[in-house]
């Protein structure tokens, strides 16, 4: 390829084999794209088939649920701290309001 741009350069044609090479190049990320995809298929299949996609699956839910439990925690201690900085006097309201909000 090399030889065939350096022959182009001085022929004047650099530009015919650099658009020729570049879509061989495009032609193999495609199939390399293709191939790739049918790997993922056929492992989603096995994983599937042996029971450990499942597993995986519930692990990533179990670990979504865990950060989601912590997400509404911080809000719930984001809100508890707001309305004891904006309610001084009605610390006790606010606390109930969070024992509410909590429940």
């Amino acid at each position: 390829q090399a030889r065939d741009a350096l022959l182009g350069a001085e022929s004047g044609k650099l530009l015919e084999v650099l658009q020729q090479s570049s879509k061989q190049s495009t032609q193999a990320e495609i199939d390399e794209v293709e191939q790739l995809k049918r790997q993922a298929r056929d492992a989603l299949l096995a994983g599937a088939e042996s029971g450990e996609l499942d597993e995986a699956l519930q692990k990533v839910a179990a670990q979504v649920r865990q950060q989601v439990t912590r997400d509404a925690e911080a809000l719930r201690e984001l809100a508890r701290s707001t309305l004891l900085q904006h309610s001084p006097e009605k610390s006790t309201q606010a606390d109930d309001e969070v024992e509410q909000l909590r429940q």
